[in-house]
């Protein structure tokens, strides 16, 4: 019992660790963009709008690269069961 509350109490520190780094980091998103948009706005706006053009294909050439590492590790898995089910087999032999 003592060991499941502990558990339990973990992965809810854990919850509230991530919570509070995810606050933390939006907070300084916000002030960094606010400090140079008051620096140069139109700099920040014309840096900004490049920065998404260049990571829009980015994200989706990312995209398909997860598509196939996972069509790669899913023939990767069956070829390490077939292996290890081979040696298994020897041993039985």
């Amino acid at each position: 019992m003592g060991n499941s509350l502990l558990h339990e109490w973990n992965r809810v520190h854990v919850l509230f660790e991530n919570g509070a780094q995810l606050l933390d980091t939006a907070i300084r998103i916000i002030f960094y963009f606010t400090l140079i948009m008051f620096i140069s706005w139109k700099l920040t706006l014309v840096v900004s709008s490049i920065a998404i053009i260049l990571v829009i294909p980015f994200w989706k050439i990312g995209k398909i690269i997860h598509r196939y590492s996972e069509k790669q590790i899913k023939a990767s898995n069956e070829y390490y069961s077939f292996v290890i089910e081979m040696f298994n087999a020897i041993k039985i032999i």
